[in-house]
Protein backbone atom coordinates (compact mmCIF):
# COMPACT_ATOMS: atom_id res chain seq x y z
CA UNK A 1 0.00 0.00 0.00
CA UNK A 2 1.28 3.28 -0.76
CA UNK A 3 1.37 5.86 1.88
CA UNK A 4 0.00 9.47 1.30
CA UNK A 5 2.42 12.21 0.30
CA UNK A 6 1.64 15.63 1.05
CA UNK A 7 3.23 18.64 -0.93
CA UNK A 8 4.18 20.84 1.70
CA UNK A 9 6.80 22.68 0.81
CA UNK A 10 4.32 23.56 -2.56
CA UNK A 11 1.45 25.15 -0.12
CA UNK A 12 4.28 27.24 1.85
CA UNK A 13 4.89 28.62 -1.40
CA UNK A 14 1.54 29.30 -2.71
CA UNK A 15 1.55 31.31 0.37
CA UNK A 16 4.84 32.78 0.25
CA UNK A 17 4.03 34.09 -3.50
CA UNK A 18 0.11 35.05 -3.04
CA UNK A 19 -0.91 32.39 -5.43
CA UNK A 20 -3.72 30.54 -5.23
CA UNK A 21 -4.67 26.92 -5.58
CA UNK A 22 -6.96 28.28 -8.22
CA UNK A 23 -4.24 30.06 -10.68
CA UNK A 24 -1.64 27.45 -10.45
CA UNK A 25 -4.27 25.04 -11.94
CA UNK A 26 -5.06 27.33 -14.44
CA UNK A 27 -2.07 27.72 -15.54
CA UNK A 28 -1.21 23.84 -15.33
CA UNK A 29 -4.34 23.52 -17.19
CA UNK A 30 -6.08 21.11 -14.86
CA UNK A 31 -8.76 21.75 -12.47
CA UNK A 32 -8.50 23.17 -9.09
CA UNK A 33 -10.13 20.28 -7.23
CA UNK A 34 -7.85 17.81 -9.10
CA UNK A 35 -5.09 19.87 -7.86
CA UNK A 36 -5.73 20.32 -4.60
CA UNK A 37 -6.29 16.39 -4.27
CA UNK A 38 -2.75 16.26 -5.91
CA UNK A 39 -1.82 18.34 -3.38
CA UNK A 40 -3.16 16.76 -0.17
CA UNK A 41 -1.21 13.08 -2.03
CA UNK A 42 -5.17 11.68 -2.77
CA UNK A 43 -4.04 11.45 -5.93
CA UNK A 44 -0.30 11.57 -7.90
CA UNK A 45 1.11 14.17 -9.78
CA UNK A 46 2.61 13.52 -13.27
CA UNK A 47 5.73 14.37 -13.74
CA UNK A 48 5.16 17.08 -16.39
CA UNK A 49 2.72 18.49 -13.96
CA UNK A 50 5.61 19.17 -11.16
CA UNK A 51 7.88 20.20 -13.79
CA UNK A 52 5.79 22.91 -15.25
CA UNK A 53 4.70 24.09 -11.92
CA UNK A 54 8.59 23.84 -10.92
CA UNK A 55 9.73 26.62 -14.39
CA UNK A 56 6.28 28.90 -13.30
CA UNK A 57 7.63 29.20 -9.85
CA UNK A 58 10.96 30.14 -10.52
CA UNK A 59 12.77 26.95 -9.74
CA UNK A 60 15.06 24.76 -12.05
CA UNK A 61 14.80 21.63 -10.06
CA UNK A 62 11.69 19.58 -9.06
CA UNK A 63 12.89 18.75 -5.94
CA UNK A 64 12.80 22.66 -4.79
CA UNK A 65 9.71 22.42 -4.96
CA UNK A 66 8.48 19.20 -4.27
CA UNK A 67 10.95 17.60 -1.79
CA UNK A 68 8.19 15.05 0.16
CA UNK A 69 7.64 12.94 -3.20
CA UNK A 70 11.24 13.25 -4.26
CA UNK A 71 12.11 11.53 -1.03
CA UNK A 72 9.00 9.31 -0.85
CA UNK A 73 10.65 8.07 -4.34
CA UNK A 74 14.29 7.54 -2.98
CA UNK A 75 15.59 10.49 -5.32
CA UNK A 76 18.09 13.14 -3.84
CA UNK A 77 18.81 16.86 -5.61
Amino acid sequence: MKSRVECNRLKGLLVERKLTQQKIASIAGISENSLARKINGHRDLWYWEMAFITKQLGFQAIHEVFPEICKSCGMTG
